[in-house]
């Protein structure tokens, strides 16, 4: 069954982890069609949680470039999903596309990525909810390799959860201003968005400086982000950056 709505974002899809904890999956993409096939490609080849099966499986879509999604896209989402999936189209604005999705998210946990990460291992769904689980101001987990956190640096030495999974504190003051919150893929809280939604409160004109302002929010209450001590993506986005297009 495939849909047509009109919101913006993403990907959002429903399932079950290991641990019967729901999930969502919201993906931002905006035109760069050959980032956003080889991301759901690896997406699919190394998702640890259950296998979509079209039956409970929610799967939305949001490409706000307004051109015509390729076939090749659909025809993966198809095969993996069983056909549960919808496409949806909305204003050209990141910001306000994550809030659409999350508003709509109904499961506790949210993971987000945007279309210009490529997943190079599996094994990251299971020790990001340990460690969310281990601690209530953990706001979300990266995914990321370590030499490639745009030199974000992490604080202490490396902790461990009740069930063994081994993780570091990120800087709650990185330069000054980054926190630790990002739209880079990881996992995170339904809950904790809505502590300060909607998240366009924040806009401030450019994708970062609003981003790096729900950090800051986000330190006054407390929270601080925490890194899986081995990478599982790359950045494969490149020159092809969103923002000389976005925020109005």
């Amino acid at each position: 069954m495939r849909l047509l709505i009109g919101f913006m974002l993403s990907a959002s899809i429903l399932i079950k982890s290991k641990m019967s904890k729901e999930i969502t999956i919201c993906l931002t993409s905006c035109g760069r069609f050959d980032l956003l096939s080889k991301s759901i490609e690896s997406l699919i080849k190394f998702w640890d949680g259950p296998k979509p099966d079209g039956r409970n499986v929610a799967l939305i879509i949001n490409e706000d470039s307004g051109l015509p999604v390729p076939d090749n896209i659909s025809e993966m989402l198809d095969h993996w999903t069983g056909g549960n999936f919808a496409f949806c189209f909305g204003d050209h604005n990141q910001v306000k596309a994550i809030d659409r999705i999350y508003e709509k998210v109904e499961s506790e946990y949210i993971f987000h990525t945007e279309d210009d990460w490529e997943f190079t291992r599996s094994g990251f769904i299971q020790p990001s909810l340990d460690i969310l689980e281990s601690d209530p101001k953990i706001l979300q987990v990266w995914i990321r390799n370590q030499n490639d956190r745009n030199g974000h640096p992490v604080i202490g030495m490396r902790n461990k959860t009740p069930n063994g999974t081994q993780y570091q504190k990120l800087s709650r003051n990185y330069r000054n201003v980054w926190c630790g919150h990002s739209w880079n893929p990881g996992l995170r809280r339904k809950s904790d968005y809505d502590l300060v939604a909607p998240f366009s409160s924040y806009m401030t004109g450019n994708t970062l400086h609003t981003e790096a302002a729900i950090g800051q929010a986000y330190k006054k209450l407390g929270f601080y982000a925490a890194t899986l001590l081995t990478g599982y993506v790359r950045h494969i986005g490149g020159n092809q950056s969103l923002s000389k297009q976005e925020i109005k």
